[in-house]
């Protein structure tokens, strides 16, 4: 049964990044999704290039401002 899609036209945004080239991770934090060594993978790739960031959209379990507050403690 086909499902009707929204089709969006795609929209230009400016995050304001300071590097040219950017990674986007997007995780919970736990042992399935590994952040811990996404990041230190990266830092340990990437540490002599300053062109190159990683864009980090994590948490531990809800979006809740406790939990940003314990994701910004861990980081």
């Amino acid at each position: 049964m086909p499902y009707p899609v929204k089709e969006l036209e795609p929209k230009r945004i400016d995050l304001n990044l300071d590097t040219e080239f950017n990674f986007l991770a997007v995780a919970l934090f736990g042992p399935r999704k590994n952040l811990e060594h996404t990041i230190k993978w990266f830092v340990e790739e990437f540490r002599e290039d300053p062109s190159v960031g990683l864009v980090l959209k994590a948490s531990f379990i809800s979006g809740s401002k406790i939990d940003k507050f314990h994701t910004e403690k861990y980081l």
